[in-house]
């Protein structure tokens, strides 16, 4: 797949499609995500209130094309 930035982009746009960041949330933990690493699971229940079960199972969703081990490894 891509570099991990745009990867995290794609499975970012599905967790704003899902309601579960706003766009502006998703812009704030992809600059985060450039400056200190990490994945968008660990970063968005860090910076924000949103489940950490919530955003794995979204990115686990094989019904958008999208596999969480496709995107982060």
């Amino acid at each position: 797949m891509g570099s991990p930035v745009t990867s995290a982009r794609v499975a970012g746009a599905l967790l704003v499609e899902r309601g579960l960041v706003t766009p502006a949330q998703l812009a704030e933990a992809l600059e985060h995500q450039r400056a200190h690493g990490g994945e968008l699971d660990e970063i968005l229940p860090q910076l924000f209130d949103v489940p950490t079960a919530e955003v794995t199972a979204a990115l686990h969703d094989r019904g958008n094309g999208l596999i969480y081990d496709d995107v982060f490894n």
